[in-house]
């Protein structure tokens, strides 16, 4: 089912890069010549942006309301990288540190996998969520991708079924009410405590909201690792038309069911969708004025609201990427609001939809869901930092500077807290481990993001700094490398940490170049046992960009 977005694009004018122009068009109304040639070549498609309007007009805020490319290529030097000079114009971005290519400029993959390699930047966060959607449409790289299809690993088999009862066709299963139960079950002991929407005692499956519930069993359904393709096909219908439900209406239960979707579209690599349903949701989210006090509510409400509100920022983090590189309607986030954070509301209990056997386990839920959507509340709030965005370099390696050493506080304090609940009640150790493992991969990602906003500001890292991201790097490695089961996330890691390695090689010495070689084949080699075809456009740029480096 194709759903029509809606969304208005526009792009820069092409001769004074300041105004706006709609995307058919060229030129802005100040710019627009009597007589325009009928030779001119026509823009790019993929030079647009979109506009919103933000209550917050401070200049510090511009930035964050466009997609944008460099105005032009600075090539960097390497002795191995393939010596070529990328044709097409770009963009130049108004944000000093981020800088994004047309994708239609480079002749093949092998083009694209030697610029991550050797630009500092692109954000690689960005690039695996939104660009590879992108370079996927261009027609020269689907057939790119074709002619490498000998290079993909055989796709994971998750089709073996294994039934309560038989059946005469797959399908059926979605007649069973086991099925569907499995699904909540799913949904709040994987999702709900990584991205709580709201209070686990305001939850009651007899008067929830058929929109909300609909996208439950479809996030639930994701953590099925083993179902045919009937079943699949059935759930992505069902889902496409429950958006279409969804989005006609202002709700709070649609506003929920809204991050769902746009985490899981987004993360499956159906960025227009995903887009699609950020769009809806963050006017939703005025419209319910979530960003409002209501102090007359009662307090499970106000917190609902804040907590709803503090999940539709996370989303806009990860479908936008980070560093303000994609429109955010969502910009009024004020202080960090960490009151909410409290453990009552997440303590499962006789008349919730899940309660476990004893009290031990409902704290230990109730704690680790707390602790870690805190943590991940304040790398929101960091992520999008306006300070990023000043030209005066002493103010932005102070802002820099104070947002690691809070980030870095907030982790250890976190991962403490983790250890004292495993001291004091051994037999959850799994259950704790699990949210451990979560933290630590947002965190080192986290710092190593920072140090490439770092690099982009001050163009050349000291070789403490370097040492620093390849330890972060190096975690995030044995992290993942150590995850025996399938997890919707950790490919997104794996990936992640895969290109960042690619792109510190060329400064790297001969001795951190040899372990670096090794980690990425490894890693290669982790992808491939757990490989998915929807992955195959960033698989095949890692292995090109494996083949492209040397040592020597």
């Amino acid at each position: 089912m194709k759903i029509n977005t809606g969304i208005l694009e526009y792009k820069l004018c092409i001769e004074c890069k300041t105004g706006l122009v709609k995307n058919h068009g060229h030129y802005c109304k100040i710019c627009k010549p009597k007589q325009i040639d009928k030779k001119l070549k026509p823009i790019e498609k993929n030079k647009k942006i979109y506009s919103y309007e933000f209550k917050n007009k401070k200049e510090v805020f511009k930035a964050s309301r466009v997609v944008l490319s460099s105005i032009s290529f600075k090539k960097e030097n390497s002795l191995y990288i393939l010596d070529y000079k990328p044709k097409g114009s770009l963009i130049q971005s108004n944000i000093n540190n981020i800088q994004l290519p047309i994708w239609d400029q480079f002749k093949n993959l092998k083009e694209i996998s030697n610029y991550l390699i050797i630009s500092d930047n692109l954000n690689f966060s960005y690039f695996i969520t939104n660009c590879t959607h992108q370079i996927r449409s261009i027609p020269k790289f689907y057939h790119d991708l074709r002619d490498l299809d000998y290079e993909l690993p055989e796709e994971c088999d998750f089709s073996k079924l294994i039934l309560p009862v038989p059946v005469a066709r797959a399908i059926h299963i979605i007649y069973q009410q086991d099925f569907w139960d499995t699904l909540i079950d799913a949904y709040f002991h994987e999702f709900h405590p990584l991205l709580p929407t709201f209070s686990i005692k305001s939850f009651d499956i007899k008067t929830v909201s058929p929109t909300l519930l609909s996208a439950i069993y479809f996030c639930g359904f994701q953590y099925q690792t083993e179902q045919p393709k009937e079943v699949v096909e059935y759930m992505n219908t069902y889902s496409e038309k429950n958006i279409k439900k969804v989005t006609k209406r202002v709700s709070m239960s649609n506003a929920r069911a809204l991050v769902i979707y746009a985490f899981f579209k987004n993360l499956m690599g159906d960025v227009s969708m995903a887009k699609y349903c950020l769009g809806h949701l963050n006017h939703m989210s005025f419209a319910l004025g979530l960003h409002l006090e209501y102090k007359q509510l009662s307090p499970i409400e106000q917190y609902n609201r804040k907590l709803l509100f503090s999940k539709i920022k996370v989303v806009n983090d990860n479908v936008n990427g980070s560093h303000k590189l994609t429109p955010l309607c969502i910009k009024e986030y004020g202080d960090f609001d960490l009151s909410i954070y409290d453990p009552k509301w997440q303590t499962p209990d006789d008349n919730c939809i899940i309660n476990f056997p004893n009290a031990e386990e409902n704290l230990v839920y109730a704690v680790c869901t707390t602790n870690y959507n805190k943590f991940v509340h304040v790398y929101v709030q960091l992520a999008w930092s306006p300070f990023f965005d000043t030209n005066d370099t002493l103010s932005f390696m102070d802002q820099w500077q104070k947002s690691m050493d809070y980030f870095t506080d907030l982790f250890n304090e976190t991962i403490e807290s983790y250890g004292a609940l495993k001291s004091k009640y051994p037999r959850s150790i799994p259950k704790i481990m699990a949210f451990e493992f979560q933290i630590q991969l947002i965190y080192h990602q986290r710092m190593v993001d920072m140090y490439a906003i770092l690099k982009r500001k001050l163009t050349k890292l000291t070789a403490k700094q370097h040492a620093s991201i390849l330890e972060h790097l190096e975690i995030l490695f044995e992290h993942i490398i150590a995850c025996p089961i399938y997890h919707p996330l950790v490919h997104y890691f794996a990936f992640l940490t895969g290109l960042h390695y690619l792109n510190i090689f060329p400064k790297s010495t001969i001795a951190q170049k040899k372990e670096i070689k090794m980690k990425l084949t490894r890693l290669i080699s982790y992808i491939n046992k757990r490989f998915l075809l929807r992955f195959s456009l960033n698989y095949l740029i890692l292995k090109l960009g494996l083949n492209l480096i040397s040592i020597n």
